[in-house]
C-alpha cells in the first residue's frame, strides 16, 4: 500500500516519481534490450516468447507487441 501523496489529486495527470518508475522498469529494460542485434532478432522471430522472459504485466506485453501477437 502506498503513502498518500499531497500531489496525487491533481486532475489528468500522472506525477513520475519512484513508484511509477518502478512500474515501469522492466518495460524499459525490455525496449533497451532491442537495441542489440540479435535482440531485435529474437523478438521479430517470435515475439511472444521474447516478451515472457521479461517480468511484465499482460497490458505491458500486448503494449509493446501491439497486434503482432
Amino acid at each position: 500500500m502506498t503513502a498518500k501523496k499531497p500531489y496525487a489529486d491533481i486532475p489528468g495527470t500522472v506525477i513520475f516519481d519512484a513508484e511509477q518508475s518502478r512500474k515501469g522498469y522492466h518495460l524499459n529494460q525490455f525496449c533497451m534490450s532491442l537495441m542489440k542485434a540479435d535482440n531485435r532478432a529474437r523478438f521479430k522471430a517470435d515475439n511472444r516468447a521474447y516478451l515472457d522472459e521479461w517480468p511484465m504485466s499482460e497490458d505491458q506485453k500486448l503494449a509493446r507487441a501491439g497486434a503482432r501477437l
